[in-house]
């Protein structure tokens, strides 16, 4: 009896409205009532039908997510979420239009909703119908996604283009939001976002491949192939032993595990260089029955140190290199002066002397004779030849096409190829090979795959060049104060958020920002190497900053040390404020006066 219902409410719903509608004008084909029937009545009342089926369908799968058949935008906190997207967009965006009030309104909404259903997901309850899903038809839900999606596109259209940047911010900083509050998902939550910018048209689907830097996500994903090798190796432990069977004190043990601790990291991710490199420290500490915390944290945030030396030193100086089409050999010497690789190594000195200073009276003698055992060197060959070959391709001059776009991943790729062909061919383990490419973290390469197309379509909806020009309105217009900001703002926000996604959002906003300055595009060089400078070593401020430091702390918990941000900031803020303050100063008379 239903339908019957609906077919007497649309026959109603085309009869009712501003414009006078009447079935004798029907009949007679009058031109009047036969414009308002097909031009207003029935798109009207054909998208209220749609509208009720994806509201019916939504309002099932939140059911079934809630397992609350009365959930509802009242009791699921949307409709409070949206009226706070209201306020804010009332007090952020004075005199905006209804389109973009919207749209903001919508995001908090949508963001509100989500964290209450992650809230409702930690709650225990039984679900006789956890399958209804899978149960379901596809169809509906495929449908009505289609029709959000062409009624989003309709809302697009009418907003202007200076009004667009707007959504696109809006989306960004709840993407961002939901990449600070649910570290476990921020894979899908990248690509998730990416999916909503493609969708809505913001960055246009002819550009997408545009936007994708393919060298930078071979260069990551072949880097951490060769580094399992080398590190099953055990090469990085034996190194360690060599350096431990040298020193006479555990100042000096600490001292040196700390310098060579940088010095692996700046070829080796700095996650795995703790790995490595905190067995050893622990083996010491035990045998001269004292705490190994003070030792493994200088471990930690002197590996953090040393990742923007080189070229495959960290995720960020990938990204940076990337950016800049900058070779291995330009991390060592760029336009002719000093690098970043000497930068950092000043750094290590100036935080080196710190270090020293804090441990002047640890004078406690050690002997620490064991010798971990290398069967294998060919991983180390690799290592090695994968610098070589990084090194030869920044000096040979390759035809313009893919293979010079992305030689540095190329190369890396080729090498990690070889590594485990050999490996299967001397091992016969397939299951242990299978593993060493389970060590190359895919949730890396899929969260910089989402930002790429993040951040591409926030350069096309202008959003990039309009937080550069509030850069350079800030700074009036001073080079010198404008590197400041970048700088110490990037230390700061380092020291609680991950730094791969905020140096990705930043990279276009200092290439926008140097071009304002009279520079021409990528060319800031001062600006760009300030902000991996200050985003890098930033993450050594507090426990929390870099993923090397939730290592060490997970470590030393795990041994029976808690240790607190107190205690951890004891040695990380003198360190990083020696290193960061160093590679300030060098870097802006290297590097301030080039580029124009």
């Amino acid at each position: 009896m239903l339908w019957v219902v609906l077919v007497l409410l649309v026959i109603v719903s085309l009869f009712i409205g501003v414009g006078s509608l009447s079935l004798k004008g029907l009949i007679n084909l009058d031109e009047t009532a036969l414009l308002l029937l097909f031009k207003s009545r029935i798109p009207r009342t054909v998208s209220i039908i749609f509208a009720g089926i994806g509201m019916s369908v939504s309002g099932i799968i939140m059911q079934q997510l809630s397992r609350n058949k009365f959930v509802s935008p009242s009791t699921a906190a949307t409709l409070d979420s949206a009226k706070f997207g209201v306020l804010i967009s009332m007090l952020l965006f004075v005199g905006s239009s209804i389109f973009v009030r919207m749209t903001v309104s919508f995001v908090v909404a949508l963001l509100g909703t989500f964290l209450f259903m992650r809230f409702v997901g930690r709650i225990n309850a039984k679900n006789k119908n956890k399958n209804w899903l899978r149960k379901r038809s596809n169809f509906d839900i495929i449908y009505t996604c289609l029709i959000l999606k062409e009624g989003i596109k309709m809302v697009l259209a009418l907003i202007s283009d200076s009004a667009l940047w707007i959504v696109a911010l809006c989306i960004f900083l709840a993407t961002y939001v939901c990449l600070l509050t649910l570290p476990k998902y921020r894979v899908y939550v990248a690509l998730l976002s990416a999916l909503v910018f493609i969708i809505l048209g913001i960055l246009p689907f002819g550009d997408i491949l545009g936007k994708i830097n393919f060298n930078v996500l071979m260069m990551i994903a072949g880097t951490m192939g060769i580094v399992a090798l080398f590190i099953e190796s055990k090469m990085p432990a034996l190194l360690a032993d060599i350096i431990i069977s040298k020193v006479p004190t555990m100042k000096w043990a600490t001292i040196l595990l700390s310098i060579f601790a940088g010095v692996i990291s700046a070829f080796v991710d700095n996650v795995a260089t703790v790995l490595m490199i905190a067995p050893v420290a622990l083996t010491i500490a035990k045998k001269l029955e004292v705490s190994p915390v003070p030792s493994l944290i200088c471990i930690s945030i002197a590996s953090n140190l040393q990742g923007a030396a080189t070229l495959v030193g960290d995720t960020t100086s990938i990204l940076l290199g990337g950016d800049l089409d900058m070779s291995f050999i330009d991390f060592f010497w760029y336009h002719g002066r000093p690098g970043l690789f000497f930068i950092n190594q000043a750094g290590m000195i100036a935080s080196t002397l710190v270090l020293l200073f804090i441990f002047r009276k640890d004078k406690m003698p050690i002997d620490f004779k064991e010798r971990t055992e290398v069967k294998d060197y060919v991983p180390t060959i690799l290592l090695l030849g994968m610098i070589v070959l990084l090194i030869l391709a920044s000096l040979i001059n390759i035809p313009e096409g893919f293979v010079s776009e992305n030689i540095n991943g190329l190369i890396v790729m080729f090498l990690l190829l070889v590594g485990l062909v050999y490996r299967h061919i001397k091992t016969k383990d397939f299951k242990g090979t299978a593993n060493i490419l389970k060590e190359i973290d895919f949730f890396t390469l899929g969260l910089l795959l989402g930002l790429f197309i993040i951040i591409g379509g926030l350069e096309k909806a202008g959003v990039i060049t309009r937080i550069s020009e509030l850069i350079a309105k800030a700074s009036g217009d001073s080079l010198f104060l404008a590197y400041t900001i970048i700088v110490w703002i990037s230390v700061l926000l380092s020291a609680f958020i991950d730094n791969i996604p905020y140096v990705m959002t930043m990279l276009p906003v200092v290439s926008a920002l140097g071009i304002s300055f009279g520079f021409p595009e990528q060319g800031a060089y001062v600006l760009y190497f300030g902000l991996l400078v200050g985003a890098t070593l930033g993450g050594n401020l507090t426990p929390i900053g870099a993923s090397a430091n939730i290592t060490t702390i997970g470590i030393l918990r795990k041994e029976g040390y808690e240790v607190k941000a107190k205690t951890f900031m004891k040695y990380s803020v003198p360190f990083t404020l020696a290193a960061v303050t160093t590679g300030y100063i060098l870097t802006w008379l290297l590097f301030s006066g080039i580029g124009k």
